[in-house]
């Protein structure tokens, strides 16, 4: 048995700086948009939406944990540090997915409860278990991989970026329930279109009547990101878990959480607060006009 893991592959410096640049990109942007909603009055989300930016920060870090530790090149890397990051690397995509499949479903109860109930959406237990089963699944799949690492460290490895194991379990475990939370989400677009379709007059008088419905153009955005962010991860997750990674896989892998960030997580209220020194005679009055878990 090693003392350390193997290293397989030779790392190509632009692509490895691209990667962790890609990465680090995109952790900040979430944590910036993260800090703002926190803290600011003029920036409306609901709970599923700061989980939303919250996994992507996960995802990155579990991609930069090498990096953070100064051992993504050079020697084989601390033993424990390649099982935590061969383990975190398979949980991630599940733990994004999910997230993303909480934000569309919490979009669907939000749009039914306005056009068949006329009452506001509030926190429930419903709220609660879309917020805790992305985790729940995420904790599954580490404890796998973490029980396979530990077992054998023959199954570990390091490629240029990033610790991954040899087993196909974790990764198929993680590439199943990936796939089943983009099938639900298909499903539950699915149903949204309907729903709009049937109700379309009404929506668009409560969308320009109150805060609590998202726009339109908030509305198409979620949903078509939601959807791109379950294929790409999919893909992406996909050549990741293959031994021979490619450059093209990498870099999705890596620009994920960036474009997740530019795509769903920044909103034309989070840019307001950005540019205060623009505008800081109109920031009450924009407080108004804002939505409620959307822009």
């Amino acid at each position: 048995m090693p003392d350390a893991p193997l290293i397989q592959g030779s790392p190509n410096p632009a692509v490895t700086h691209t990667f962790f640049t890609l990465l680090i990109s995109g952790g900040v942007g979430h944590a910036a948009v993260l800090l703002t909603m926190v803290l600011s009055t003029s920036v409306h989300r609901q709970a599923t939406w700061f989980n939303f930016c919250a996994t992507w920060i996960i995802y990155s870090l579990s991609y930069l944990l090498l990096v953070l530790f100064g051992q993504a090149t050079g020697p084989p890397p601390n033993v424990a540090l390649c099982v935590t990051q061969s383990a975190l690397i398979y949980g991630a995509p599940v733990l994004t997915a999910y997230s993303a499949l909480s934000l569309i479903l919490q979009l669907v109860f939000n749009i039914y409860t306005a056009l068949y109930k006329n009452r506001k959406p509030g926190l429930n237990i419903r709220t609660f278990w879309l917020l805790v089963l992305p985790y729940i699944l995420y904790g599954i799949v580490i404890v796998e991989a973490l029980e396979i690492s530990v077992l054998d460290i023959n199954n570990l490895r390091r490629s240029a970026v990033y610790c991954y194991v040899l087993s196909s379990v974790p990764r198929t475990i993680s590439s199943l329930l990936v796939i089943l939370a983009l099938c639900m989400t298909i499903i539950c677009e699915v149903l949204i279109s309907i729903i709009l379709y049937r109700r379309w007059r009404l929506y668009r008088k409560l969308a320009e009547a109150t805060s609590q419905t998202p726009s339109l153009g908030t509305l198409t955005r979620i949903v078509f990101f939601t959807l791109f962010v379950l294929v790409a991860v999919s893909v992406a997750f996909g050549l990741a878990v293959t031994h021979h990674m490619t450059v093209a896989g990498t870099l999705v892998l890596s620009i994920m959480p960036l474009a997740a960030f530019l795509a769903a997580g920044i909103g034309r209220d989070v840019i307001h607060v950005w540019m205060w020194w623009k505008h800081p005679a109109d920031n009450k009055a924009y407080e108004g006009n804002k939505a409620n878990g959307a822009e």
